[in-house]
């Protein structure tokens, strides 16, 4: 068996902390990218949000303004009635003689 030297032992120390360096680096640098993707990940979240919460408040504002098209149909229908109805009567109203009579 050879025997091992204290230079030998001197390049596998060296050797270790090379590698253990290299990997700490790798380690860091994933780190970094992780952090920069959570980063944008939150950036796009709150997009997202923001979007959401527009378009809930779009959609009270339609429910709204169809309501009040539903209330002002109605209305309208109303008048129609009412308007047909004057319009009817007065023509029957001619027609008996009421006004020349």
């Amino acid at each position: 068996m050879p025997q091992v030297t204290n230079t030998d032992i001197q390049e596998l120390k060296d050797l270790i902390q090379g590698l253990d360096r290299k990997m700490e680096n790798g380690f860091s640098n994933a780190d970094r990218k992780m952090e920069l993707s959570f980063s944008d990940l939150k950036g796009e979240i709150k997009t997202v949000n923001a979007r959401l919460t527009n378009l809930e408040s779009n959609t009270k504002a339609i429910a709204d303004l169809a309501e009040k098209v539903g209330e002002l149909k109605n209305w309208k229908q109303i008048a129609i009635v009412l308007f047909t109805g004057i319009v009817t009567g007065t023509i029957g109203w001619f027609v008996r003689g009421g006004l020349f009579n």
